[in-house]
């Protein structure tokens, strides 16, 4: 039972740590021009639920042929 009570002892608190700078801000998508946003928005839109209309057409279509050969 001689165990050394020093270890038990509380420790001095450690220095905070350096604050980091805040990173700089990124810049999404080149330059920023007025409304450009609205525009990305639209061909994002576009790009995304033309081939999801066609590629769906596409595949009801064939659907379809291969549902009425016999």
């Amino acid at each position: 039972m001689g165990e050394a009570y020093e270890d038990l002892a509380p420790q001095p608190f450690a220095p905070p740590p350096p604050e980091a700078p805040p990173p700089p801000p990124i810049n999404e998508g080149g330059p920023i021009i007025p409304g450009s946003k609205k525009w990305r928005m639209i061909i994002i839109l576009l790009g995304t639920a033309l081939p999801l209309i066609f590629f769906g057409g596409g595949m009801a279509s064939a659907f379809a042929f291969l549902n009425s050969s016999k």
